[in-house]
């Protein structure tokens, strides 16, 4: 086996708590952004109509518009919700477009019936720019929607409405539950690099402070080992090493039992039973047999 194979096998992975460790300061990090995040939830809105055609117009602007009549122009299938698009009038008959979630518009129409004369909805959402295939639509809708009497909409559109819409729906701002959710995943995957880094190092250097360490080492550099690739188990000269998920080492001699368990290759010694890995009752028999004839060399070697 080549040395960048063995330093592979026998290197303590460093690098896994450094990146648990990573994950930690960003959950750290992730966590401050709580108090901006209570801020933008406890922001007031502005009122659409006071900022219209102001310098505060613009997107991401975060308002509310009372409306008091809606007529739907268009519908927008999305992963998690479709979006209506509306012209809303407030009390002023000033227009304006909305985007609010579907079904909202029916517990708004129950309002309405329940008092026509009196009727006023506030939305409250944040501004997007009014442009591309929601403003062609708008456009194209005015004659569907509002018949011909409205067509002068059409005609001098931009004079009629603003350059954003208000949506309802989709929100820029980060708010606590993002915030929450995010340090959450960054804290569970920080724990887990970090445990699994800790767990590595004691592994490998309870491997490394077996006696015959060196000795197995120098056995594994040798090019006629028979190294098992997809079961991570090397057979040297005087010894059975296993590098997956468990990483150790046993001498032959030190081998009770060589168990085929449910596809399980399992070696049992007098102190411990090893899971080494899944393994065939083809492979299991040619390692059964290449252990036993490295034991019978072995045997009359001390002979």
């Amino acid at each position: 086996m080549n040395r960048k194979k063995i330093k592979k096998i026998t290197s303590p992975r460093y690098y896994l708590i450094i990146i648990g460790i990573v994950f930690l300061a960003l959950a750290l990090l992730s966590s401050l952004v709580m108090g901006d995040a209570k801020e933008n939830e406890n922001k007031k809105p502005f009122s659409y109509p006071g900022i219209a055609n102001t310098e505060y117009d613009v997107a991401g602007g975060y308002v509310y518009l009372d409306i008091t009549d809606l007529y739907q122009f268009g519908i927008r299938e999305t992963a998690t919700v479709n979006e209506e698009y509306y012209f809303a009038f407030d009390k002023d008959m000033y227009i304006y477009v909305v985007g609010i979630r579907e079904g909202m518009f029916e517990e708004i129409e129950k309002l309405y019936s329940a008092d026509p004369e009196n009727f006023s909805y506030r939305l409250v959402g944040y501004l997007c720019d009014f442009k591309g295939d929601i403003r062609q639509l708008a456009i194209e809708m005015i004659p569907e929607v509002f018949g011909g009497e409205l067509n002068y909409l059409v005609d001098d559109f931009d004079n009629y409405f603003l350059s954003t819409y208000l949506d309802t729906i989709n929100s820029p701002a980060i708010t606590p539950g993002d915030v929450i959710l995010v340090s959450a995943i960054y804290f569970i995957i920080g724990c887990v690099f970090f445990i699994v880094g800790v767990l590595r190092i004691l592994k490998v250097g309870k491997f490394k402070q077996n006696k015959d360490y060196f000795e197995m080492i120098g056995e594994l550099e040798d090019p006629s080992i028979w190294n098992i690739g997809p079961l991570k188990v090397a057979l040297t000269k005087s010894y059975l090493v296993y590098y997956g998920k468990k990483i150790g080492f046993v001498n032959y001699r030190d081998i009770k039992d060589l168990i085929l368990d449910r596809n399980r290759l399992c070696l049992a010694t007098d102190s411990e039973m090893v899971n080494i890995g899944k393994c065939n009752n083809v492979l299991y028999e040619e390692i059964k047999s290449y252990i036993e004839k490295k034991k019978n060399v072995s045997d009359i070697n001390e002979i």
